[in-house]
């Protein structure tokens, strides 16, 4: 069922999110991984969380959730492309590319789901500290692979 697919995508898409997020930060200096976790856990995290159980409740083609992500381009085969763009780059490790193909189905959510917005915001303030980072990222890959499956059902 395509509805039940594509929540379901995009439920592993922001779970894994949650999972980079603590990585990225728990690579940060001391000062600045105190300064981000507390907003983090505090305040982003119940956000993500948030974003989450809407996504889980969202039942029917009828409900206007599901109308947003249509709407916005996260369902279907658009969907789909973006979901083999970032298992590609996550598998690959280029967290620099990943980061980028994030930003944008994050910036899709926004108009979509409440919550989304924050963690977008504070994925950009991170990604910041990792423009240098050298690629492929060893990290990016273990935390994508350590499932032992697809963390987002990529096509």
């Amino acid at each position: 069922m395509p509805l039940t697919d594509d929540t379901n995508a995009l439920i592993g898409i922001l779970q894994f999110t949650e999972k980079l997020l603590d990585h990225l930060i728990a690579r940060l200096s001391p000062d600045d991984n105190a300064r981000f976790s507390e907003a983090w856990d505090n305040e982003t995290r119940p956000n993500i969380h948030q974003a989450i159980s809407t996504l889980q409740n969202v039942t029917d083609v009828t409900d206007p959730t599901w109308s947003k992500l249509v709407g916005a381009g996260l369902t279907g085969r658009s969907l789909a492309l973006k979901r083999h763009y970032l298992a590609q780059a996550a598998s690959d490790g280029f967290i620099k590319k990943f980061l980028k193909f994030l930003n944008g189905l994050l910036k899709s959510l926004i108009s979509a789901l409440p919550g989304a917005e924050p963690v977008k915001e504070l994925k950009d303030y991170i990604e910041s500290f990792f423009d240098d980072a050298p690629e492929p990222d060893s990290g990016l890959i273990t935390l994508f692979n350590s499932g032992g499956f697809v963390p987002f059902a990529a096509p």
